[in-house]
């Protein structure tokens, strides 16, 4: 779901912020490592991809004005009784961005974690929830990069209302 979302707004971000470049790896999107802002959305079921692609550019961007901001999810939040990787993966994303963040070092790291998401790869909604939209989760991310170069938000929980 969070890669519909990069995908459907990744140009939207750069028309709302046209002094900054982003950078961003969704598998139909790449990288662009020259960039201020980079976005890790690189999630895949059997890796801990994200979580690598967090400290790789990290360790790149430690001593610069940069940005990086991860895409989480709340699911982390809840107990489960099963086996769910993307939970897990998304717990450590989540532990890694907190360590990375409470360094002190000069790149910003945030991590967005949105509630369900009404994404066109999203089929198990449950019928009594009002998921988000792409627009609200692009614009929890707006409302990070758009903080003085004094805050950092480390955290950014966001759920539909039940």
């Amino acid at each position: 779901p969070i890669k519909a979302l990069s995908n459907q707004k990744f140009h939207e971000f750069s028309k709302s912020f046209p002094t900054i470049s982003f950078g961003i790896l969704t598998g139909d999107i790449k990288f662009n490592p020259e960039a201020d802002v980079f976005i890790n959305n690189a999630y895949e079921k059997w890796t801990a991809s994200q979580v690598e692609l967090l400290f790789k550019v990290y360790e790149e961007w430690k001593d610069e004005d940069k940005t990086i901001i991860s895409t989480g999810s709340v699911v982390g939040d809840y107990y489960s009784n099963d086996i769910n990787y993307y939970r897990n993966h998304k717990v450590a994303l989540d532990d890694a961005s907190e360590h990375l963040s409470s360094l002190g070092n000069k790149c910003r790291v945030s991590i967005v974690r949105p509630g369900w998401i009404n994404t066109n790869f999203n089929d198990k909604t449950p019928d009594n929830i009002n998921a988000l939209t792409a627009d609200q989760v692009a614009d929890a991310i707006i409302y990070i990069l758009s903080q003085p170069d004094n805050v950092c938000i480390k955290n950014l929980s966001i759920e539909p209302r039940y």
